[in-house]
């Protein structure tokens, strides 16, 4: 009897071991998700805004959060197929111990959201350098004439 309790024991190790993994999968998935976006949003955000920069560096600098984009929706597409084979795993123990097993649908889920996500982010991001290549207004292709559009008084307070 010694034997079928270690043995038992072992698979109720792994039980857990696997429920905590998976927890914890979960969140980093959420968290790194979140992450990610909030990252290449700010450098789409400071990229597009600066009016100092001429076209050919935005160009290049969005190139960036869009490489980021395309090797993030690899790394969550990678994590899909990585959470099915741990459900598959989970659900081996749980037969082995004659249990339920619980279902981790959620982490494979999620990592599909997140590749769907990041793909989604990177068209865009390559949507708003086309657009601004393409652009009258940038600051790169502004005239002299056309640099200022906002009306302000003259100095000497006339209208």
């Amino acid at each position: 009897m010694g034997a079928d309790d270690n043995a038992r024991e072992a698979l109720e190790g792994r039980y857990a071991a696997e429920l905590d993994y998976y927890k914890f999968q979960v969140e980093l998935a959420v968290k790194v998700a979140l992450a990610i976006l909030t990252i290449i949003g700010s450098l789409v955000a400071f990229i597009t805004t600066r009016d100092d920069l001429p076209r050919v560096p935005v160009m290049l600098s969005l190139a960036v959060p869009i490489l980021l984009c395309a090797a993030f929706a690899y790394m969550y597409w990678r994590a899909s197929i990585g959470a099915q084979v741990l459900q598959t795993k989970h659900a081996a123990t749980a037969k082995s111990l004659g249990i339920e097993p619980f279902h981790l649908g959620l982490l494979a889920g999620l990592c599909q959201l997140g590749t769907g996500l990041c793909l989604l982010a990177g068209i865009g991001v390559t949507v708003v350098a086309y657009a601004l290549n393409d652009s009258p207004l940038h600051p790169a292709t502004k005239s002299a004439s056309s640099a200022t559009l906002v009306c302000r008084p003259s100095e000497s307070g006339q209208r």
